[in-house]
């Protein structure tokens, strides 16, 4: 797979689970309804190339976690300063 089919992977990923969200966010019949800054997606970095953390930060997601201290250094050492919005 070339770097832009995988750039074009994971913006089509995120942006096919925001849609999800926007649409379960104003399903009224369920009782699921609710504003759309209520739900937060947080991708997981773990064991994910930092190519792909950086394809995810240039489709614009901000929202990441990570379960190692270690990890969260080496995927998020100087990324602050280049996106100031970002929230692990």
């Amino acid at each position: 797979m070339s770097s832009a089919d995988k750039t074009s992977s994971v913006s089509q990923s995120l942006q096919i689970l925001k849609d999800k969200i926007a649409h379960i966010s104003q399903d009224n019949e369920h009782g699921l309804a609710r504003s759309n800054k209520a739900v937060e997606l947080v991708a997981v970095s773990k064991r994910q190339s930092l190519e792909r953390i950086e394809e995810a930060l240039k489709a614009g997601h901000r929202l990441f976690g990570e379960n190692k201290v270690q990890e969260a250094y080496e995927h998020w050492d100087g990324k602050r300063s280049e996106y100031p919005d970002l929230k692990l």
